[in-house]
């Protein structure tokens, strides 16, 4: 695949925003934001640790001195949370529950999590959460800290904001070294973006930051997509709801939730379950552009994706996208959402074969 890189480098050797001109399995253009790359804080947890990093600080403005959380052994969110606790005073205590499928050695992820000194408790089955949740937060308390619940979720008041100002970032890159640079004005966005969401406040964020004719879509690696729709609802209410007490009435300034789809055809399964042919993909992509793709995230949406370009090229892109006589020259995103140390377990040989010439 020959591929052209746009030349922002921030911090990394790669760029955040990547083009490639013949893409695997559709065959056209398609632009990369590794968003990652660009962000004040990874800490190994890509997106997630951007809301992270706008919370923990009033947190421990607040007076708190521990975090409880949970997550699968494969979590971007509990890595992130363990790094960003590492040296600051404040006590990381997660509770993991096994990916399924058995695929997934944790070792590599509880190794960093041992190294950033969480202290990680293992339950057998995601089914005994909410019990060992409670133990947990009952055992902190006892030992006198002062213990918030960190939801894997994300609180909208901060998770929001921080997927909204991602928005802006890559608006500004998109702007500077997207399609038509030198003749674009203002800071149009493309004419799709895609990304995995698992519980939707991702999709919401950028929902509300990026131009409101740009369609977002959100391939499903977990939940229904009437559920995400409805909690993206919710999130935005409480987001709402939050500024309200703050005395700054926002309601009026964000528009609907429209142009946002959510596909959930490609699950397979649900959360953690993954295929051969989606491990050899995450590799193969990998191996191409650079760029770090696992088979659970983000090698799971980019195989979405391209199932909706590839569906959106049969009945015609005009009735799919209400854009007019764009066609092939449609600007299409994918947004990566993973950090770039999530393909730590080896993914099995034999990658998928070029594409034909």
């Amino acid at each position: 695949m020959a591929s052209r890189f746009a030349a922002l480098k921030i911090s990394s050797s790669l760029p955040a925003l990547q083009f490639w001109e013949d893409a695997p399995l559709i065959r056209r253009p398609l632009w990369v934001w590794v968003d990652a790359l660009l962000a004040s804080a990874d800490w190994g947890g890509g997106n997630k640790a951007q809301v992270i990093a706008e919370q923990l600080p009033d947190l421990m403005r607040q007076g708190y001195n521990a975090v409880l959380s949970t997550g699968s052994e494969a979590s971007n969110h509990v890595q992130a949370l363990a790094q960003a606790c590492s040296g600051s005073g404040m006590r990381c205590d997660l509770t993991l529950y096994p990916v399924p499928g058995g695929w997934y050695d944790p070792a590599p992820r509880l190794q960093r999590l041992a190294e950033a000194g969480a202290t990680v408790h293992r339950i057998e089955h995601a089914a005994g959460l909410a019990q060992a949740m409670s133990a947990r937060m009952d055992a902190l308390v006892q030992l006198g800290y002062k213990t918030y619940y960190w939801h894997s979720d994300g609180d909208p008041a901060y998770a929001l904001p921080a997927y909204m100002k991602a928005s802006q970032r890559f608006l500004g890159a998109w702007e500077r070294y997207g399609p038509h640079a030198s003749a674009r004005e203002g800071s149009e966005g493309p004419d799709q973006v895609f990304l995995a969401t698992g519980t939707g406040l991702t999709l919401t964020g950028l929902r509300l930051g990026l131009p409101e004719a740009t369609v977002l879509n959100g391939i499903s690696i977990a939940r229904d997509a009437q559920r995400i729709k409805s909690d993206a609802a919710i999130y935005l209410e409480r987001y709402v709801s939050a500024n309200k007490a703050k005395g700054t009435d926002i309601g009026s300034s964000h528009r609907p939730l429209g142009r946002m789809q959510v596909d959930d055809a490609h699950r397979m399964g649900g959360f953690g379950r993954t295929e051969p042919d989606l491990m050899r993909l995450s590799r193969d992509l990998t191996e191409r552009s650079g760029v770090e793709f696992d088979p659970i995230y983000t090698a799971k949406a980019y195989a979405g994706m391209c199932a909706t370009l590839n569906r959106q090229e049969n009945i015609g892109r005009q009735e799919s996208t209400g854009r007019q006589g764009r066609g092939e020259q449609e600007a299409i995103v994918f947004w990566h959402t993973g950090p770039q140390t999530n393909t730590a377990n080896p993914i099995p040989p034999n990658p998928i074969p070029p594409d034909p010439v």
